[in-house]
């Protein structure tokens, strides 16, 4: 695992803590795009690219936000699975806004390097959202979906939608939490399937460590329902991150803290009739040097094979990349870890090419202690499995 990028050379960007994305159709756009929290001329964060040539890689900022007119703080970031001028980037922004409660920014691709700023939506925190963290996800109609870690009617979160109108989006919440069994603080982002919305709550449940849901539609509306409550120990605390749906049905997804060990878990749920069957399929921390706080979701390739990241942990506690393979019935893990050099901190989970690369966005570490992009080997292919890079659009 090798650094390809070093961020803190100037406007470049700090803090890169989306998923580093990579398209299928490239040419002539980046090979690698994501967001960096921080940095740009405005000090409110950017969109950046990464493009390999003949001497290496090079950076190019493809975005700067501003702020109060566009968003401050981009966290999430959702790239079409085939970049091309005609479809859109839309970037989720933590704070910033007209309301300083946080954006969705609609970016417009160009061949150019420069892109341009189309269509922003800013939060209204209660009754409406405030400080989305997750990235939106598009269903075949057009419309996003994702999730607001503060605000709603309650307070405690919100689910919103954005129905494109011709000439923008309109946003209405389909679902607020309550800070109660029905979760709260979701943090991720969302995935569909069978055209109902699943994704997590930080906090919230039935035992207040949080909860993983699925709003489904209902008339006009959408019904929640907790898929599962999670019980801090020894099943997992604290799920940051959307989920990914493999074949067969099962959702895997990870807590950044309980489990046996107390460094948080890679989970599993089973469709079994109408309900899910909950499995831990890993619990971080259980002998010297493995990761620790699992942040960023995972994505698989398929065959059972599973790849994501840890905040932590590792031979020099910089956090590390790990694989999760089938064994029988259990699984065997295989670490890399981030040397501080080669990165550190990794709040994304990682993404993939499908040519045998996984790019991951590491939050710090470099040789300007801003944060790197660093690439692994990994056989999986982008999939809207990982929230954090791609739209099943496109």
């Amino acid at each position: 695992m090798r650094a390809l990028y070093s961020f803190g050379t100037g406007n470049d960007g700090q803090t890169p803590v989306s998923g580093a994305v990579a398209p299928s159709r490239v040419a002539p756009y980046p090979r690698i795009i994501g967001t960096t929290e921080f940095g740009g001329y405005y000090n409110s964060g950017t969109v950046y690219g990464l493009t390999k040539g003949a001497s290496g890689w090079t950076e190019a900022v493809l975005y700067e936000f501003q702020g109060r007119t566009d968003g401050s703080r981009p966290i999430g970031i959702a790239v079409p699975t085939k970049l091309d001028q005609g479809s859109p980037v839309f970037v989720t922004s933590f704070s910033g806004g007209a309301n300083f409660d946080g954006s969705v920014a609609e970016l417009k691709p160009s061949p150019s390097g420069t892109w341009t700023l189309v269509n922003t939506y800013s939060f209204k925190d209660t009754p409406d959202g405030s400080a989305p963290q997750g990235p939106v996800i598009e269903d075949a109609s057009g419309n996003l979906y994702g999730t607001t870690s503060g605000g709603g009617v309650h307070g405690h979160g919100a689910v919103y939608r954005m129905q494109p109108t011709g000439s923008g989006y309109t946003e209405s919440l389909l679902y607020s939490f309550r800070g109660k069994k029905d979760g709260g603080y979701p943090v991720g982002g969302l995935i569909i399937v069978n055209d109902a919305l699943y994704g997590t709550t930080e906090l919230g449940g039935a035992k207040g460590s949080g909860t993983v849901f699925e709003l489904v539609p209902s008339g006009s509306g959408y019904t929640e329902r907790i898929v599962y409550s999670f019980r801090s120990a020894p099943d997992g605390k604290q799920p940051e991150a959307g989920l990914c749906a493999q074949p067969g049905g099962a959702l895997y997804g990870t807590t950044i803290e309980g489990g046996y060990d107390g460094g948080g878990t890679v989970f599993k749920l089973t469709p079994s009739g109408s309900k899910y069957v909950e499995s831990v399929i890993w619990n971080f921390g259980g002998f010297y040097r493995d990761g620790f706080n699992p942040e960023g979701p995972v994505i698989g390739n398929g065959h059972g094979v599973i790849y994501g990241t840890t905040l932590n942990g590792g031979k020099t506690g910089s956090g590390t990349l790990f694989t999760l393979m089938p064994k029988g019935s259990t699984f065997k893990e295989e670490l890399q870890s981030f040397s501080g050099s080669n990165g550190a901190a990794p709040e994304a989970g990682p993404g993939a090419d499908g040519k045998g690369s996984l790019y991951i966005a590491t939050s710090a570490g470099g040789p300007h202690f801003d944060g790197v992009v660093a690439r692994a080997k990994g056989n999986a292919a982008p999939t809207s499995c990982d929230p954090g890079s791609v739209t099943i659009g496109g």
